[in-house]
């Protein structure tokens, strides 16, 4: 008696997609802040992430920050602009009248 052996063959079919897909509705917006830096806002379906412009090679980097929205990103930016808009004094003081001793008198007189 001869056994025969059945064998059942499975074949699997793979769909090798686009490198781009996902990345189609992308959207870059340039701007530069009052510091003097060039920042790109990459969004796409994702978020949106800040990407800060590489002096030293051509080309943007990616920046640390990730937002859920372009507004986001956009009012982080803003935050860096209202620094250079209005700066806070680090400490503040008046010299008093009699500073040097005598009322009235100051370096020179």
């Amino acid at each position: 008696m001869t056994k025969y052996l059945e064998m059942s063959y499975i074949f699997i079919t793979f769909v090798i997609e686009k490198k781009n897909r996902y990345m189609n509705n992308e959207i870059v917006i340039n701007r530069t802040t009052l510091n003097g830096y060039d920042w790109q806002i990459v969004a796409d379906k994702f978020g949106a992430a800040l990407m800060l412009k590489n002096y030293n090679k051509e080309g943007y980097h990616f920046s640390g920050n990730h937002f859920r929205t372009i507004e986001e990103a956009n009012a982080y930016l803003n935050k860096i602009d209202e620094k250079y808009l209005k700066p806070e004094p680090v400490a503040s003081f008046e010299v008093p009248a009699d500073y040097y001793g005598v009322a009235g008198r100051y370096y020179g007189d």
